[in-house]
């Protein structure tokens, strides 16, 4: 990658998937547990709220947090995941596996997210849920009798596949998971941390009579957040940026392998014995092209689809994207608000076929747009008044907190940095 002059230099904060993952495993361990780096994101707190009520004390130091799991659940207990559909649907599962009557319910845009998948699957393998009549929040959890099973899961979720998961855990039942396509394993690899290693056979993910440890965990950086300031260099002319400690799961960071295709010019540089992949990623201004982006490409960078369609924005030709159905079920129907975002930049798009066809035109912005509060579709939006003629009309900033607080600050850092 040539120097073309000053580099932004970047540390994203700690990963939001992983610190509510590690926060949930901690409670149902035994022993204490520490993780560093813990994600200061709203999904995060709830989290930390959720299995504090449950009974944990929990203990912050900086960005270190501290877990001293209860002796055991507290009964007939009521917890607010917030907007975290992480937490919702992970305490689901936990819960169901430990035998617990509880109710999880929701803020804001959780409270209008479809949770029928997630209670047939419990159902399946034994677990009692019940749901509103719209199959929306709250989840109310009765003691089951999660039952040895079988599980092939037809679409792919990791949330999904992490719920059914640690209910076979806490239950100590044999649950034999195979996906039908691989989705983001931090649940997995979180589990050998916490001395209980899922056995792998013939395609299955197999629980048995395992319990958790209390551990010590050192969280990556949030690539998803990272996300936004690579694209970002990537479309400013003469940006050049260095991402560090930032995870770098190949089943996490499909947007790499997107934009790479599209002609950006990427590098990573990976961390050694890390027990999640980790390490740097430098990028710099690129002039990027029209690509056809398929499912499984789609799988990998399932949170960044705003991103994708704005790179296609900037593009040069036409642009396919195969989307997901789960797509729908986010903070927003999110492929629809891909698309409003980038009409809103000025491009030509629409749904044909299962596929965003983005056609990109002048970037005029200046419009206002609702997004629906959704988080990731607000802060793509930033990114895109950075290239376009007249920055876009964006309302709703607050809700940015639910994964990235300190999104705003960074983003002053680097629209005031010197790239000469």
């Amino acid at each position: 990658m040539a120097n073309r002059g000053k580099c932004f230099v970047y540390s994203p904060p700690g990963d939001k998937s992983i610190s509510q993952r590690a926060a949930i495993m901690a409670f149902f361990a035994k022993g204490k547990s520490e993780l560093g780096n813990f994600s200061n994101s709203r999904d995060s707190k709830a989290v930390l709220k959720c299995i504090k009520k449950m009974g944990a004390e929990i203990i912050k130091t900086g960005s270190k947090v501290i877990i001293i799991p209860g002796r055991k659940i507290r009964k007939n207990i009521v917890l607010n995941c917030g907007e975290s559909a992480t937490a919702m649907r992970l305490l689901a599962g936990a819960l169901s596996g430990a035998g617990a009557k509880a109710v999880l319910k929701a803020e804001k845009t959780l409270k209008n997210r479809s949770m029928q998948e997630l209670a047939a699957a419990l159902r399946k393998i034994g677990a009692d849920v019940k749901l509103s009549d719209k199959n929306r929040p709250p989840v109310k959890i009765y003691p089951g009798r999660i039952k040895n099973s079988v599980f092939f899961q037809k679409k792919p979720s990791a949330q999904i596949k992490s719920a059914v998961i640690l209910a076979g855990i806490s239950s100590e039942k044999k649950i034999k998971f195979k996906e039908s396509c691989k989705t983001r394993d931090h649940t997995e690899r979180l589990l050998k941390i916490f001395k209980a290693p899922l056995k792998r056979k013939k395609g299955f993910l197999i629980t048995g009579r395992q319990y958790l440890e209390g551990a010590k965990v050192e969280i990556p950086g949030d690539f998803s957040c990272a996300a936004y300031f690579l694209l970002a260099a990537i479309l400013k002319k003469g940006a050049e940026i260095k991402v560090k400690k930032t995870g770098l799961n190949p089943l996490r960071t499909g947007l790499l392998k997107i934009l790479k295709k599209m002609g950006a010019d990427i590098k990573t540089a990976a961390k050694k014995r890390s027990w999640e992949p980790e390490g740097e990623i430098y990028a710099s201004y690129s002039s990027l092209k029209g690509a056809s982006i398929n499912e499984r490409e789609i799988i990998s960078a399932v949170d960044e689809l705003p991103l994708i369609a704005l790179a296609a924005c900037a593009a040069k030709g036409k642009t396919e994207i195969k989307v997901l159905n789960s797509l729908k079920n986010k903070e927003s129907d999110r492929i629809e608000t891909s698309i409003k975002l980038a009409q809103a930049i000025g491009a030509k798009s629409s749904l044909k076929k299962g596929k965003i066809e983005i056609i990109p035109c002048r970037l005029a912005g200046g419009k206002k747009v609702d997004f629906c509060r959704d988080h990731r579709i607000i802060m793509a939006a930033e990114i895109a008044s950075l290239i376009c003629s007249e920055p876009l009309k964006i309302s709703g900033r607050e809700c940015v907190k639910k994964s990235y607080p300190g999104f705003y600050t960074d983003l002053k850092k680097f629209k005031n940095f010197n790239f000469s």
